[in-house]
Parts: structure tokens; C-alpha cells; sequence
């Protein structure tokens, strides 16, 4: 069973394809014009056209409108919502490639992603992939994620689908969603590091390079940790944007 979606999510897809479909510089239609094609409320509209804002994708001409931004800078992406590198890249009107260099059943595991995971006993097993995403072919985030094997039937045959679907620029969540593994939130820590080697060279930065590293644990529906990831952001080609809202 799909997880629901709301229908502000549903309405920032729409207005994410529309800002790829027009291009830059381009006036969105009206709020009502979006209501109609939406059949959301202008509330609904408004609030959608705000997060998209703040994420650069979007700038308003006070009485003139709401138009698509010019995108020569970083990637912008929110920490609010679970969409995806390649749906960020995407959204951001760039063209996102994933360069796998490992995806692998792994047994020797750490203590860490053992905590993360919730794994007991010395036979636990993990899929491990460590992927390189790129926009416009510039990388810049490094990804190691690691799934507990036993929620595959055939973790072998699990990394061979995660192998082909990165090949066509799908990330592990779409992979995952095929075998009725559905991430519902996840919690995050983020720090700033030093590049460590391999990172540094597969990023294209020297080593000790400032980055930033986004760890999160992500959960099923029923609290289950199924993904812990380690992303390694090069924050001059990625900027981490968070909407804060008062309560």
C-alpha cells in the first residue's frame, strides 16, 4: 500500500514540473488559473508557491507575479520532505546522474550502522551502496546507504535491481518501493567534516576540504529503521535549505 500524500505535496509537484516545462524567467499562471488545474484552494496554492520560494526555484514581481528563477547556481534542496537526490537535482531544473562504485551484500558490520539499524547477533547483513550524485555531470554528494538484508528474500537480486535502477538515474527509495519497503520519515543529524580519503577524490575536492555530512536513519510506517545513510554534500554545489514554521 503507497503511502498518502498530501495534497500541498501534490500541489508542489505540479508547480515543480510547470517550472521545468516553462523554463526560466517565466511568469507562473495566476492563483486562480492554479486552483483550476489543481483543484486546490488558494491557501493551498499560496503556501506551495512560499516553500518552492524558499527553495530558490520560484521569485514574485511585486504586481507583476510569480516567475521561475534562472538557475546558475548550487542545487537548493529542503530537509522538510524525503523526495530523492535525483528529484531534487530534477526539480532544480539540472540533470542528475548516479555513479554507483559499490552495491554489495556486506557482513563485517560496524558497530555503527549496527545502532542505527537495530541489527543483533553476528550473522546481521547489510546491502551496501556508496553512490555518486551528480548535476549537469558536476558531483556533489557522496552517499553511502545501508538496508538490513533481511528484508529481501534475495539480497543478491536486490543489489543487481539497486545496480540497474541507479544506471537509469532511479534513487534506493523508488528500488525500495518495488519491494513494499515504503520510507515514512527519518531523522537526521548534520555536521560539518573534513573530506576524508576516497571522499575527497570522488567529489573532486582536495583532502580536508570543508563538507558537510547528513546522517539519517530512515523508518517504515511502523518505526522500523530500513536505511541509514551517510551523504557527504560539497556545500558550494549544494545548498541544505530548512523552512522553519512557528507554532
Amino acid at each position: 500500500m503507497r503511502q498518502r500524500v498530501s495534497v500541498t505535496d501534490e500541489v508542489e509537484e505540479h508547480l515543480r514540473t510547470l517550472i521545468r516545462s516553462l523554463g526560466p524567467n517565466q511568469r507562473l499562471p495566476s492563483e486562480v488559473q492554479l486552483c483550476e488545474e489543481t483543484g486546490a484552494g488558494r491557501s493551498t496554492i499560496r503556501e506551495a508557491i512560499r516553500t518552492l520560494e524558499k527553495e530558490g526555484l520560484l521569485f514574485r514581481r511585486q504586481g507583476v507575479g510569480t516567475f521561475t528563477v534562472v538557475n546558475h547556481g548550487p542545487v537548493v534542496g529542503g530537509l522538510e520532505v524525503l523526495r530523492g537526490i535525483p528529484n531534487i537535482i530534477r526539480a532544480a531544473g539540472q540533470e542528475p546522474r548516479i555513479v554507483s562504485t559499490s552495491i554489495a551484500v556486506i557482513h563485517d558490520v560496524s558497530d555503527e550502522v549496527r545502532g542505527a539499524l537495530g541489527l543483533e547477533g553476528d550473522t546481521a547483513q547489510v546491502v551496501y551502496a556508496r553512490q555518486l550524485y551528480l548535476s549537469e555531470d558536476v558531483p556533489i554528494i557522496l552517499g553511502d546507504s545501508f538496508v538490513p538484508a533481511r528484508l529481501f528474500p534475495d539480497p543478491s537480486l536486490f543489489c543487481a535491481r539497486l545496480k540497474e535502477a541507479s544506471e537509469r538515474n532511479l534513487c534506493l527509495f523508488d528500488v525500495l518501493e518495488r519491494h513494499k519497503v515504503h520510507v515514512k520519515y527519518a531523522v537526521s543529524d548534520v555536521e560539518a567534516v573534513a573530506a576524508p580519503d576516497p571522499v575527497s577524490g570522488l567529489l573532486g575536492v582536495r583532502s580536508g576540504h570543508p563538507l558537510l555530512l547528513l546522517k539519517e536513519v530512515h523508518y517504515s510506517g511502523q518505526g522500523k529503521p530500513v536505511i541509514y545513510s551517510r551523504d557527504y554534500i560539497e556545500s558550494a554545489r549544494y545548498r541544505c535549505v530548512v523552512i522553519r514554521r512557528k507554532i
